[in-house]
């Protein structure tokens, strides 16, 4: 097995030389023929340039003369329009930039300033009333006032649902949902938050539901307010 690998190593090793070698002698090629045509390029300038000054010897001294004026003409003028371009190419950037300007001080105002009717509308929403945020406290307070407990912990032992209530959260405007710290059912649930509401739903009327939530995190049970009978006489 190990004379296989080693033959096999050495194809390979071979294979991998001899693409190495093919790609070197195509770069080869390639040089060789852009060298070549560099070389062609290159004779046909001096090719042309050796027959320019040939023609331009055989010319008479005034002729050389003429030439001579008309090159420095025909060079001014070249000059003079390269120059021309380049101002009106110049010009035309700063009538851009200033045909531009408008236009972004334009839109820049119009991010600046909101329409009427939009930052009215942005103030009445900045205006508009939060969530009860203290409801949750006002009916832990009842809860604890009028079961005549100062914490809920106070009532371990004797009223085992107050014991096992964690806290009270806040959950939208009419709502709040009670943490309990232990497994309910879906009846217990319910049952909680029934005696939850009968003591705090009196002293607290902007309250609309009460959720019971155990510890397994979700909602066991929940109760609105028609459903207490003590509320709606």
């Amino acid at each position: 097995m190990g004379h296989r690998r080693r033959m096999k190593k050495l194809e390979e090793q071979q294979k991998r030389l001899e693409v190495d070698k093919m790609k070197r002698e195509k770069r080869a090629e390639e040089d060789a023929a852009k060298r070549e045509k560099s070389q062609e390029r290159r004779e046909r300038r001096e090719e042309r340039a050796r027959r320019n000054q040939e023609a331009y010897d055989q010319l008479s001294p005034e002729e050389k003369q003429k030439a001579t004026k008309l090159t420095r003409i025909i060079g001014a003028i070249v000059a003079v329009v390269i120059l021309l371009v380049i101002i009106v190419s110049c010009q035309g950037g700063k009538d851009d930039t200033s045909s531009d300007a408008p236009r972004a001080t334009a839109s820049a105002r119009k991010h600046r300033t909101p329409h009427p009717r939009a930052a009215s509308q942005e103030k009445q929403e900045t205006q508009k009333p939060a969530p009860e945020k203290h409801l949750a406290k006002d009916v832990q307070k009842s809860i604890l006032a009028n079961s005549g407990y100062k914490r809920f912990t106070d009532a371990c032992g004797e009223v085992n649902w107050i014991c096992v209530i964690n806290e009270v959260r806040d959950t939208a405007d009419g709502v709040v949902t009670v943490h309990v710290q232990e497994s309910l059912s879906k009846d217990e649930a319910k049952d909680i938050a029934k005696k939850a509401f009968s003591f705090a739903g009196t002293d607290n009327p902007d309250l609309r539901w009460v959720a019971v939530e155990d510890t397994s995190g979700g909602v066991q049970g929940q109760v609105q307010r028609s459903e207490i009978p003590i509320l709606n006489r």
